[in-house]
């Protein structure tokens, strides 16, 4: 399998809940991750073993490695899913960090990546995720034009965020928003691509103020509760 770090007490917790962590780092001269982690199967190290794995400038005496979970699309169509979020070349780790906490938050089943979006298990994605990465199956390296066919054949309503879609959210009634959906998302810059816009129901997010983009954590919080609200 292949393997990935987390950092930090929150991000550990979350990986050991999850099964994922294989070896446990612990600097032995921090007594409360000792306290906490430090049991029969860490490994007591130093300060500056720490610090050489570690990305962060002021590590929090914690590092475990971890095998990257293996979640595939058809495991995710098999489940029937309701609820998913599909980022296509979405390439700021910070961001995608931010998007995976937000639609564990919302109950998402599934985020399902396509090619040119940031690797998932980097250290900023893990971060800014909060630890939710380790709990919301994701699959990555998809082709978009491929998987936009395979949510179509499952029975799954691609709604794709644009800044240029006809369709208001508001627009969308509970019935609509209720059936299995998969809400797209596109990069920062370029937002998702025409030809993909073309092949999907295209939603846009009033903004009365003017500005002329949301950032795309933003959008893709917005769109995945109002799917929460019709659904509750």
């Amino acid at each position: 399998k292949h393997l990935f770090l987390a950092e930090g007490p929150q991000a550990v917790r979350e990986a050991l809940d999850a099964g994922l962590v294989r070896t446990l780092f612990v600097d032995h001269t921090r007594s409360a991750v000792v306290d906490e982690f430090g049991g029969d199967d860490a490994t007591l190290v130093t300060t500056r073993a720490i610090e050489s794995l570690s990305e962060t400038e002021q590590p929090q005496g914690v590092v475990a490695v971890c095998a990257m979970p293996t979640t595939t699309l058809d495991d995710v169509l098999a489940r029937a899913p309701r609820l998913l979020l599909v980022c296509s070349a979405v390439s700021d780790p910070g961001n995608i960090g931010t998007i995976v906490r937000t639609a564990h938050a919302a109950g998402v089943d599934a985020v399902l990546c396509t090619s040119g979006t940031v690797e998932m298990f980097n250290g900023k994605v893990i971060r800014s995720s909060a630890g939710s990465l380790f709990h919301v199956p994701v699959v990555q390296s998809l082709d978009a034009d491929d998987l936009l066919a395979s949510l179509h054949a499952a029975g799954v309503a691609s709604y794709g965020l644009a800044g240029s879609g006809a369709t208001s959210l508001f627009d969308l009634d509970d019935d609509q928003l209720s059936r299995p959906t998969a809400w797209w998302l596109g990069s920062e810059a370029h937002g998702l691509p025409v030809s993909l816009v073309r092949s999907m129901q295209p939603v846009s997010i009033p903004m009365p103020g003017g500005t002329e983009s949301l950032n795309v954590a933003v959008a893709a919080a917005l769109a995945l509760y109002a799917s929460v609200r019709a659904r509750q």
